[in-house]
């Protein structure tokens, strides 16, 4: 497997990592995990996939940290929930549905007046 990930190369660090984890996980996956595993989702840094995304990255970029490596996964993992199958986030879908419905009762309210 690390010979894989190996192959799947990127022109930094950063590209490295996010090119690997999107062919490793769907956005779906990635939406309910963050590093920690902190408000109600999964830890990523307990999993044997994170160890061996980290230890063939090590391998391949020798100026990469844990503490770099562990950067870069959480921002990619932060902004899942916003990509294409992420999900989206709970609170802008329910912001969007009340400025739709509050829009539709202005707009039923302003027919009712100029009939």
């Amino acid at each position: 497997m690390k010979a894989k990930i190996s192959v799947i190369c990127g022109s930094n660090i950063g590209d490295h990592i996010k090119r690997t984890m999107k062919k490793c996980m769907r956005n779906c996956l990635m939406a309910k995990m963050n590093l920690q595993g902190k408000k109600g989702k999964y830890s990523f840094a307990n999993t044997n996939v994170c160890r061996l995304i980290k230890d063939s990255i090590i391998q391949i970029w020798p100026d990469c940290t844990e503490a770099k490596f562990l950067d870069e996964i959480s921002r990619f993992l932060k902004y899942a929930p916003g990509r294409i199958g992420g999900g989206g986030r709970g609170r802008d879908v329910i912001l969007i549905c009340r400025i739709t419905i509050q829009k539709k009762k202005e707009q039923s309210l302003l027919m009712y007046i100029f009939q």
